[in-house]
């Protein structure tokens, strides 16, 4: 019984490092790729440039420069015209209009849409971030697909933290993954 849970586990040990070392050579080799568009295959399902980005960021009481420190990150996306930022604030932090109106000024023109959401508890609702992105989700979505007549099957929606850095590349290949899926 020994025996063969010590071969068990070698056997484990060995796929898990054949596959590190697969996902790292892929790691690498994507982060090389620049021309994501072009991969697309000519019939797919929808063109590259149709993938709309809804990147929420929920916050509460977060410093401004933290902020525009992950802004500045998704403003470096080579496709950053697609997407859409939602600054998800909360109603309980006074400064939080005044901070969303400073980033926006700063950092508005780099996408195709930049919004904050003011969000307050209501009744029944569990206290937290997980609340405060459903409900700039929500707000999201009503604007770009009720008010603006955008299809729901091309948003794709990304939450993040308020510190979170964005590899240059990342929502280029995020599109081509959804458009070739």
């Amino acid at each position: 019984l020994i025996t063969i849970w010590l071969v068990y586990g070698m056997i484990k040990f060995a796929v898990t490092g054949v596959a590190c070392f697969v996902g790292i050579t892929r790691c690498k080799r994507d982060c090389e790729v620049r021309d994501w568009e072009d991969r697309v295959p000519a019939d797919a399902a929808m063109r590259f440039r149709d993938v709309i980005h809804i990147v929420v960021i929920p916050n509460y009481k977060e410093p401004e420069e933290t902020l525009s420190r992950t802004l500045d990150t998704l403003s470096a996306q080579a496709n950053s015209s697609n997407i859409v930022v939602v600054l998800a604030m909360e109603a309980r932090d006074a400064s939080a209009p005044d901070v969303a109106g400073n980033l926006i000024e700063r950092h508005g023109s780099s996408f195709l849409s930049m919004k904050y959401t003011m969000h307050r508890m209501v009744a029944g609702e569990v206290a937290g971030k997980s609340s405060n992105e459903n409900w700039a989700m929500r707000c999201a979505t009503h604007h770009l697909v009720d008010e603006l007549g955008m299809r729901d099957d091309h948003i794709v929606l990304t939450t993040c933290d308020a510190d979170t850095y964005f590899h240059p590349q990342h929502f280029s290949a995020l599109s081509h993954a959804f458009c070739c899926d």
